[in-house]
């Protein structure tokens, strides 16, 4: 771990620390470009300071805070100049930093923290060496990502067990690859021996993504049995929505007549092919319409039952 200091605390507010960055000096600091090179076992290494998204730690009780930077911002304020007593004009570099986690004094990477700095904690920068040791540590299997934006030379390694076992969200804006990165994620896991994925692709997006690592199948070949659905699905099938009459429009008679609309009690699968309706008396009701279908749209294997009870068995559907 480097100990190569460049700044220090200036304010703590909640979850954001501000430090601010000393002047260049011998061994120490950042020079005007924010381009410092720190001493590692590999060699000399440059690090560009204040790029949002990068890391630095901060010196607390029992070891470092990693933190990331989320802004960077220039002040100017007035500095008195002994000599020529000549008010003259100080630059001052300020960071706005968020907590990440905690590196122990054994090196170990735990994150989130307990402690936070106070004014004055000294500022150091942290070495690719360091970040790759933390995403290293959390890379059970080995499985890479891809690259970090910022440093193009560390893999962005994850535990995939750890990632599978939870929900999990890819955010971003249109046209920044959010179908390009689970088409990605989801090809790296394809590649792994017994690995079974099931993708609802409700856009046509991946069709052609995973060669022949898929299976593709169309919606409209599915079938879903009636033993598999309950009473609300099977009456999400059977009742249309936007229904206003229990009797076809063709039907003069009735609809001269104002028409009533049954509540229907209970729907419950019999067999494969066959389902019991029962429904609730209309009053002054002289008979009843019932239609059942294999989707919402009424579209595929419909059948329409008059009827004068309140109830009916529906076969060979």
């Amino acid at each position: 771990m480097s100990d190569y200091k460049i700044g220090k605390v200036i304010g703590v507010n909640g979850d954001l620390i501000e430090i601010i960055l000393d002047d260049k000096q011998d061994d120490f600091g950042v020079p005007e470009n924010m381009l410092i090179n720190i001493k590692t076992v590999n060699g000399p290494e440059s690090i560009l300071i204040g790029q949002p998204g990068t890391f630095l730690k901060i010196q607390i009780l029992n070891g470092m805070l990693l933190c990331m930077v989320a802004d960077i911002k220039m002040k100017e304020i007035n500095s008195l100049n002994n000599e020529d007593d000549i008010i003259m004009p100080l630059p001052q570099r300020i960071l706005t930093l968020v907590p990440f986690g905690t590196i122990n004094e054994n090196g170990n990477f735990e994150k989130g923290t307990d402690v936070l700095p106070t004014v004055n904690s000294s500022v150091y920068a942290v070495s690719n060496m360091t970040i790759n040791a933390i995403y290293s540590s959390y890379s059970d299997g080995n499985f890479n990502l891809g690259k970090l934006s910022l440093m193009p030379q560390q893999d962005a390694l994850i535990n995939l067990d750890a990632f599978l076992s939870r929900h999990g969200a890819i955010l971003g804006q249109t046209g920044s690859g959010k179908s390009w990165t689970v088409a990605s994620f989801l090809q790296k896991i394809a590649e792994l021996e017994k690995s079974t994925v099931v993708l609802f692709d409700l856009h046509g997006e991946y069709k052609n993504a995973f060669g022949e690592y898929a299976d593709y199948i169309d919606a409209s070949s599915i079938e879903l049995p009636y033993w598999l659905m309950n009473c609300e699905e099977l009456l999400g099938l059977m009742i249309d929505k936007n229904e206003t009459t229990a009797l076809p429009a063709t039907d003069a008679e009735a609809a001269s007549k104002k028409v009533g609309k049954a509540a229907v009690s209970s729907a419950k699968a019999a067999g494969m092919n066959q389902i019991n309706v029962k429904w609730k008396k209309v009053k002054n009701a002289k008979g009843y319409q019932l239609m059942v279908a294999k989707n919402k749209k009424f579209s595929k294997g419909r059948k329409s039952y008059k009827l004068t009870g309140t109830s009916k068995a529906a076969t060979k559907l």
